[in-house]
């Protein structure tokens, strides 16, 4: 059996909310619906039955035959949408009022249910007794009520559509909030963990230098030539720690604004030179050419040298990496009038498009079917990431020459306004 009251909770949460629909009484059809409830009023008729609900009780139920309708003598109903638990009050009913009366004039099935918000003094009207009193009272225009009650439905129709989709809004806002704080605190200890991870790597790390320094320089010739490869080892590694912490030091200082820029004219040919010759080895070792494409003649634009030399060296780097023995390494520049453009291209693995964009964020690492993870710590792109952007310019990926390798370019404005991060004159 269904229940005929609401609980107590239910009924509370009913009356503390407001409803959806706002009355106006000012309609034609309106008019018309007050001289129908000013007829049953002032009959007395055998089927006008008085009925006395209890704060709590359901009148009448969505969804079930509109059997009857009521007039409010004394007391307040609310019309409600829904399941009671998360009601939507569309409307609330006080004395003078009739309710229930769309679903038996349009001899439909009730459209909301209504609720007693308090004691209720009713007259009820069943259907045989409400089509009697029509032909006895020509004042009631049942075609009128007849379109208000189709007008009514319709707009119930309406304002509930409306509300559910203004809930489910009002509930994905909350859910993207909840999501932007537990962001924010998994930021705010992402970056606390990587100030300590810095703090704890540096320290123990320049202890361990400086005693593999003073080891070396205490031991005998012929101690030393036998431990040789061991102390080449600990410096690699050393090396490479170092290498990690300077990168995460920086990239955090970019992050926040801390690393400002020392700007300068430079000559984009002579630092790319540079950054080959230091990455020949490398190519060398593998076997591999490079080509260097850039005009003898192009615009010194304002750099950060070293910031910038970093940024050609990690692409060089990356290319040597990722591409096969025997392969083969380009680096080009053009320039436009708004700005100058390098770019490294390689005849490695290639990066899939969906990749590429991923790959400038920390700690990223790309794969390809295939292939063979290759060490690294992910943070080489995201740095040269942020030191391009700090002068203003943009760094993207394409797919290589005729679909082999990829080509890293780096755009450069030849007339900064305001590259992020700049100012003093040298790097804090």
């Amino acid at each position: 059996m269904p229940a005929t009251h609401v609980t107590a909770a239910q009924l509370e949460r009913l009356r503390n909310t407001l409803p959806v629909k706002t009355e106006d009484n000012s309609s034609a059809a309106e008019q018309g619906l007050i001289r129908f409830v000013d007829v049953v009023g002032r009959h007395s008729a055998p089927g006008l039955t008085p009925q006395m609900c209890a704060a709590g009780e359901i009148i009448c139920r969505e969804g079930d035959t509109g059997d009857a309708l009521y007039l409010i003598r004394a007391g307040t109903a609310a019309i409600v949408k829904g399941d009671l638990q998360t009601p939507l009050v569309l409307a609330r009913r006080g004395s003078g009022e009739i309710i229930g009366e769309m679903a038996l004039l349009d001899d439909l099935p009730r459209s909301a249910s209504v609720i007693a918000l308090e004691e209720m003094d009713l007259i009820k009207l069943g259907r045989r007794d409400f089509e009697r009193l029509m032909q006895q009272s020509p004042a009631a225009d049942i075609d009128m009520l007849r379109k208000l009650s189709r007008r009514l439905r319709s707009t119930d129709t309406a304002l509930t559509n409306l509300s559910s989709s203004e809930s489910r809004l009002s509930g994905r806002v909350t859910e993207l909030t909840s999501e932007n704080r537990q962001l924010q605190e998994l930021q705010r200890l992402r970056q606390q963990t990587m100030d300590l991870v810095i703090h704890d790597l540096r320290n123990p790390l320049q202890g361990i230098t400086a005693a593999a320094d003073l080891l070396q320089t205490t031991l005998s010739d012929e101690d030393l030539a036998r431990n040789r490869k061991f102390f080449a080892y600990i410096n690699a590694h050393c090396t490479r720690l170092q290498h990690l912490v300077d990168s995460l030091i920086d990239i955090s200082r970019m992050e926040s604004g801390e690393l400002h820029l020392s700007l300068e004219p430079a000559d984009l040919p002579l630092i790319v030179r540079g950054a080959i010759e230091r990455a020949r080895p490398s190519f060398e070792a593998n076997g591999m050419d490079c080509e260097f494409n850039l005009p003898d003649t192009m615009p010194t634009v304002q750099v950060d040298v070293s910031l910038l030399d970093r940024v050609i060296t990690n692409l060089l780097d990356n290319a040597a990496k990722f591409s096969p023995r025997g392969g083969r390494v380009a680096i080009s520049g053009w320039y436009a009038p708004h700005e100058l453009t390098i770019s490294v291209t390689d005849t490695g693995i290639g990066i899939p498009p969906e990749q590429r964009e991923h790959l400038f964020e920390r700690f990223a690492r790309g794969s390809n079917p295939g292939t063979t993870r290759i060490g690294g710590f992910g943070l080489g792109l995201t740095f040269c990431r942020l030191a391009v952007e700090a002068h203003g310019g943009r760094i993207w990926i394409e797919e290589g020459p005729g679909g082999v390798g990829c080509r890293f370019l780096i755009a450069l404005p030849r007339n900064p306004e305001a590259p992020r991060g700049s100012g003093a004159a040298s790097r804090a």
